[in-house]
């Protein structure tokens, strides 16, 4: 069975994969980034994470829309290696949005 994290063939409890959350790092790379909002749409107006609408997302959007069941222990994982690199503002959305470029994103993700 393929590891949820990473896509190896392991089981997900021994997985520390090569970022924290490297499912939410590839969506908004792959999709783009927002603030103010945990998702955007087209026109750049806040929507549901998960709705279909949703093109661009916050790290915390991003982690609710590709982890489901296990968002919370993928936020508690980012929360550690924020509070690791002195960069933890509170919470994630909070630290999200103080972030000035995607990049500053990407690179603890």
């Amino acid at each position: 069975m393929s590891c949820q994290l990473c896509g190896e063939e392991h089981f997900d409890s021994t997985c520390s994969g090569p970022r924290v959350v490297d499912r939410a790092w590839k969506l908004i790379r792959d999709s783009g980034w927002s603030w103010g909002s945990y998702a955007k749409d087209e026109k750049n107006c806040g929507v549901p994470y998960d709705g279909p609408e949703a093109v661009k997302f916050c790290a915390l959007g991003a982690i609710y829309r590709v982890y489901g069941e296990r968002a919370c222990e993928m936020r508690d994982r980012l929360e550690v290696a924020l509070i690791a690199s002195g960069r933890f503002l509170g919470s994630v959305p909070n630290w999200n949005d103080s972030c000035k470029s995607v990049d500053e994103v990407v690179e603890v993700l």
